[in-house]
């Protein structure tokens, strides 16, 4: 199942909201690395644009439960709030939106990193950061109040590659196969170098592949249009992609009305606690011993029933043997079927001389 967005979801993702360009940020809230900023726009009316660090980032219509203000929230609420949106974008295909604020105080830029940890920043017109989630250094940035804003390496966007990048960058690849090659290589993340893998016509397994169709199936992607699908695997929700997926043609999918709608479901459904292979192991074993116990009731109860039929017939010993005597001796004589009509023993209950059996009411 997914677990995160990738910089070309993002791609679709940003594409998908700039409808909401020109609403007002209308409310902020926080839980840890949970922001939610609830939208408003005149004949549209509201949504919530949900940012779920550092995985999901989406637009719902339903907000988790909010207790506590934290200290970044008081601030967003103070400066942010009320603001009007100016642009909403992706630079490059990097798992990081930038969103543009007007407020009657200044412009600010809401800088929301989807990878590694998370982190959100708040800039000033000069990029400079006023506000932000965590503090970071690191060996190419400083991530702190007063410092000026700086990208990660960007990685190049293979979108824009041309046909020299593209077997320069398979030629400088030792990776397995040409998927873990699109995957890390190219940056396009697992489900993505799958897809365009089958697009480009080859088995995303082998060692690499032909450039020219490589690039053609990369260049494709900038002109497909948003048309959401959730994926299935046994009734299960497993993947939403913002195209049809050529590689999940033949899995169960369901159109979506939003890619964010699907992207929700995922949040969800990852926040499920999973059970590691001990606790599987452990719920195997209780069943078996539920099975057992079971089977052992059972046995009990035919255990029961057996000692009291014994002890019926020890206690009504003398009764049981002059029965038995006396068959044996009309058997001397007499067919069953004589021995039937004259018995007139009313401890006989039946005789099924078939079958052996012989009931006596004890």
């Amino acid at each position: 199942m997914k677990s995160q967005l990738s910089g070309l979801d993002i791609r679709f993702l940003v594409g998908e909201i700039q409808g909401w360009i020109g609403a007002r940020i209308v409310k902020i809230f926080q839980k840890e690395k949970l922001f939610v900023f609830e939208m408003y726009q005149s004949g549209k009316g509201g949504a919530l644009l949900t940012c779920a660090l550092p995985r999901w980032v989406y637009v719902a219509q339903e907000k988790d439960d909010f207790s506590l203000i934290p200290p970044l929230c008081q601030w967003l609420r103070k400066h942010i709030q009320g603001g009007k949106i100016l642009a909403i974008k992706q630079p490059g295909l990097e798992r990081i939106i930038e969103i543009a604020v007007s407020t009657k105080e200044d412009r600010f830029v809401l800088v929301v990193e989807a990878f590694g940890t998370g982190n959100l920043f708040v800039l000033d017109n000069k990029r400079t950061i006023v506000a932000l989630m965590t503090n970071h250094e690191f060996k190419d940035r400083v991530l702190k109040k007063g410092e000026s804003y700086i990208y990660p390496p960007i990685a190049p966007n293979p979108l824009e590659f041309d046909l020299e990048k593209v077997k320069s960058m398979l030629a400088a690849s030792n990776r397995p196969s040409i998927s873990q090659t699109l995957a890390q290589d190219f940056g396009l993340g697992g489900s993505w170098a799958t897809e365009v893998s089958v697009r480009a016509g080859f088995d995303p397994k082998q060692k690499t592949a032909d450039p020219i169709k490589l690039l053609s199936a990369l260049k494709s992607l900038n002109d497909l249009s948003l048309d959401p699908f959730l994926v299935f695997e046994d009734e299960s929700p497993i993947d939403v992609t913002p195209i049809p997926f050529q590689n999940y043609k033949d899995a169960p999918t369901r159109k979506l009305v939003s890619f964010s709608e699907g992207i929700a479901v995922l949040r969800k459904l990852n926040s499920i606690p999973r059970k590691g292979a001990v606790d599987k192991k452990i719920e195997s074993v209780k069943v078996i011993l539920d099975k057992q116990e079971e089977s052992l009731l059972g046995l009990r109860g035919i255990m029961l029933e057996n000692t009291r039929k014994g002890e019926l017939i020890y206690e009504n010993y003398q009764v049981v043997q002059g029965v038995l005597d006396a068959l044996k001796e009309a058997r001397k004589t007499l067919t069953w079927h004589d021995i039937k009509k004259k018995l007139k023993n009313p401890k006989i209950i039946s005789l099924d001389e078939t079958k052996g059996e012989l009931v006596i009411d004890l």
